[in-house]
């Protein structure tokens, strides 16, 4: 071959020395690799802290990740292979140009492979440390909403059982508030009851007018009339029957209605005679009269008449004492 062709051309003989001369600065690229070694403690750590599948993910890419005495061995392997390369073509100056081409070519790709692995490397540690990194968000914030749920949950437990109180209070209130609502309807009662009982007795106009009529026949027929001391309701009732006895033309005591104290309270009317007179039974047809009448308006309390000897002889005395509790007129 001519040696000659080669200076057609450019100077292949000054680049096959370049090429030659060049060496890898192998130490540098070591001391690379070495400071590029990932924490792998740390990264250890924060994988831990991640679900299932991101540590199955952060595994896989553990293993898939090249290492380093591996990218050694094939640093020096293709070191040793350009060697030989430029060792024949420097024994062999008239080597084409496709062999020198495919030599250039050759540790361009080298360094290529080794700068593609690098940055791999590099995008593969970001990745696992934003996985990491969201791990460790999504954990925290998972803890601050499980005690987020649990302050809730105390705070509605409380919230229940102070309802549970209020309702408690309630039903115990409405309960008193039924049984005093008890109490006043009785007290209510009660109350109308001594109303009617200590209201003012009259006699009505029928009452009058059938007692007028019933002794009217018997003019002249002495009788008094005496009410309890210190009852103003029976001091009017008995104005009542004086007035109607008056009316009738009966003989009433000078003093008119007087006011006594008895060993025992009268109830309604009490028609008294002399015990005397009573025994013997010497009882007027007026008197007669008299009790007949005040049974039939249910002026009296059954149909007792009374004795006594306080009562002058021949006289009657009505006895004016509290109100009746069923006044029921007799037939």
């Amino acid at each position: 071959m001519n040696p000659n062709h080669l200076t057609a051309g450019p100077d292949w003989r000054a680049i096959l020395r370049r090429i030659a001369a060049w060496r890898p600065d192998w130490a540098r690229l070591a001391a690379r690799l070495k400071d590029r070694r990932p924490d792998w403690h740390a990264l250890r750590m924060r994988a831990q802290a991640l679900p299932a599948p991101g540590r199955d993910r952060w595994r896989r890419w553990r293993v898939s990740l090249p290492k380093r005495d591996r990218l050694i061995r094939t640093a020096a392997d293709w070191r040793a292979r350009a060697t030989l390369a430029i060792a024949n073509v420097r024994r062999h100056p008239a080597t084409p140009r496709v062999v020198t081409g495919i030599l250039v070519i050759l540790l361009v790709a080298v360094v290529a492979i080794i700068s593609v692995d690098h940055a791999r490397y590099d995008s593969r540690r970001h990745m696992a440390e934003a996985d990491a990194n969201h791990a460790l968000e999504l954990a925290a914030e998972r803890r601050h909403a499980a005690a987020t749920d649990v302050q809730h949950a105390v705070e509605l437990a409380e919230a229940r059982r102070q309802l549970a109180e209020l309702r408690d209070q309630i039903a115990t209130a409405s309960s008193h508030l039924v049984d005093k609502s008890q109490e006043l309807a009785k007290a209510n009662v009660t109350i109308e009851e001594l109303r009617k009982q200590r209201a003012q007795r009259h006699l009505s106009y029928d009452e009058k007018r059938a007692l007028i009529a019933a002794l009217r026949v018997y003019r002249g027929q002495k009788i008094s009339v005496a009410a309890i001391y210190g009852d103003a309701e029976a001091k009017i009732y008995a104005e009542d029957l004086v007035q109607a006895l008056d009316a009738a033309g009966w003989s009433l005591d000078a003093a008119g209605i007087t006011f006594q104290r008895w060993n025992r309270t009268p109830i309604g009317v009490e028609v008294t005679l002399n015990e005397a007179d009573a025994r013997a039974g010497r009882l007027s047809a007026g008197t007669g009269a008299l009790i007949n009448a005040v049974r039939r308006l249910g002026l009296v309390d059954g149909n007792t008449v009374f004795m006594n000897p306080d009562v002058p002889a021949g006289e009657v005395q009505l006895r004016v004492g509290h109100r009746l509790q069923a006044a029921t007129p007799a037939n």
